[in-house]
């Protein structure tokens, strides 16, 4: 700047303007690597992780703001880090500043959240300070007349009477929901003969949250979406969504759940029952790589004391279909990074409690998916981990069973329940570290 007449004129040499752009692209290139140097290793929340990135800026930026004047003045009552700002510049500054605020609020309310998500839920109060709730997969009973089976009538018989003694909160349905091409539209009359008419206990007309299979994947899985926009009690917004359980005094969560389509991640939606075939991969391979992307999100923000992730192939089997290399590769190592509690899923007709240990972390892997069909198939034994089985039922060839989950301040557990109400299994499992 130099000052001729009382004119005030400035200069821009030809080299000026690439020398602008270097700086603002080597600045940017600069802010995107320190943002992912800062958090590449974190497994804290994501907006908490702003929040940090927020504070550090801040100050990183304060300190030259400060410190040059100073070099030059030699006396802090001196410094003015703001000489010569005009109310342009006080107008820019106030904008960005407001703009940041609203970002901060914005992280602060999503990192510790006050309000409930629109699918969550609230415990039941119980005498014992343990909620519970049913899982069950592969439930999906027949597309003939009668539209059931008879294991699927003495599991939702059973899940009607336990529901009432223990008061349960609502239930995961794990998939295969409709034998055995899905359901055709929002009015399929499947709805109906398979679901309504079979769970119609009373203690069964809280929530089910649903995703969904292979064989629902054979028909209009979209209808089934639909269909919670009827039914009080259906809740399946999305092919993968998440939702929270919480205290009943509405003031701290206790389990975090994320749903997922593992058809859309892995492949498979022409997969039959006795179709071995290792599965083709995703339909939409871009489609796939966002919503990984996405579950990875949701497991990094994750701050419950228990995480459970639900779908329908198994990460690790030891039945008829065994693992699910897709799955292995893939959501494994994210359970272990993120200190998931469990994964739970169906496909495979029988129930199994598998565990395995990474990087020092413990997983637990349940099989969930004994209450249409029973198979007592374990030819895929070899390729799971060494140890890993640590209970396997497939016990009854004609009654099935579900899972029972227990929750409390102390421990949450996961029980193989037969279709006569007895307990054939318990596993326990601790708060995440």
């Amino acid at each position: 700047m130099v000052s001729q007449t009382n004119m005030t004129i400035m200069f821009i040499r030809p080299w000026g303007l690439p020398m602008i752009f270097v700086y603002c692209t080597l600045s940017g290139l600069a802010g995107v690597y320190n943002e992912w140097i800062l958090k590449k290793y974190y497994t804290e929340s994501l907006h908490l992780q702003n929040i940090y990135l927020y504070t550090y800026g801040s100050l990183f930026n304060f300190v030259p703001a400060v410190g040059i004047p100073l070099l030059y003045t030699r006396s802090f009552l001196q410094v003015n880090p703001f000489e010569g700002f005009s109310i342009y510049t006080w107008l820019l500054i106030g904008t960005q500043a407001l703009n940041v605020q609203l970002i901060v609020v914005y992280q602060l309310l999503t990192a510790f959240p006050t309000s409930f998500g629109q699918y969550d839920i609230v415990a039941k109060e119980n005498d014992d300070k343990t909620t519970r709730f049913f899982i069950v997969g592969d439930w999906g009973g027949l597309p003939v007349s009668p539209f059931d089976t008879p294991s699927e009538v003495a599991v939702a018989d059973a899940m009607g009477k336990l529901g009432v003694k223990l008061n349960t909160t609502f239930q995961l349905a794990l998939g295969d929901n409709f034998y055995y091409d899905g359901v055709q539209t929002v009015n399929d009359s499947r709805f109906q003969t398979t679901f309504e008419h079979v769970f119609s206990a009373t203690s069964l007309q809280t929530p089910w949250y649903v995703l969904a299979g292979n064989h629902d994947h054979g028909g209009n899985v979209s209808a089934e979406i639909e269909y919670g926009k009827t039914s009080k009690r259906w809740i399946f917004p999305d092919y993968f969504y998440s939702f929270s359980l919480w205290q009943s005094d509405k003031q701290k969560k206790i389990i975090d759940f994320i749903m997922i389509d593992t058809v859309i991640l892995c492949g498979g939606d022409t997969l039959s029952d006795w179709d071995h075939k290792p599965l083709e991969g995703p339909s939409n391979k871009h489609v796939a790589e966002a919503y990984w992307q996405w579950i990875e999100g949701q497991l990094r923000q994750s701050t419950a004391p228990y995480l459970l992730v639900n779908g329908h192939f198994p990460v690790y089997s030891v039945a008829e279909h065994g693992p699910t290399k897709c799955l292995v590769d893939r959501l494994r190592p994210m359970f272990h990074q993120y200190h998931a509690t469990a994964y739970i899923c169906g496909h495979d007709h029988n129930l199994q409690h598998l565990t395995n240990d990474m990087n020092g972390v413990h997983m637990n892997y349940f099989v969930v998916g004994a209450a249409n069909f029973i198979d007592p198939s374990q030819e895929h034994a070899k390729y799971v981990p060494a140890d890993a089985l640590k209970f396997f039922w497939a016990g009854s060839p004609v009654y099935g069973g579900f899972g029972l989950a227990e929750v409390n301040n102390t421990h949450l557990s996961l029980s193989f329940i037969d279709h006569a109400e007895q307990t054939l299994y318990q596993a326990v499992m601790t708060t995440r570290s």
